[in-house]
């Protein structure tokens, strides 16, 4: 992982995450948020 010191990285291993990726991936894109049933979802444009 970049970014990120020895600390963080063992933590976020320790918990599962194996990587984060940046906004970049969701430029353009809209997030629906369904708080009722605990759903998600990412529109593209």
């Amino acid at each position: 992982m970049e970014g990120v010191d020895a600390r963080q990285e063992d933590q976020m291993k320790k918990i599962g995450i194996g990587g984060v990726s940046g906004n970049k991936l969701f430029l353009q894109k809209r997030l629906l948020l369904d708080m009722r049933r605990r759903k998600f979802a990412v529109l593209g444009p």
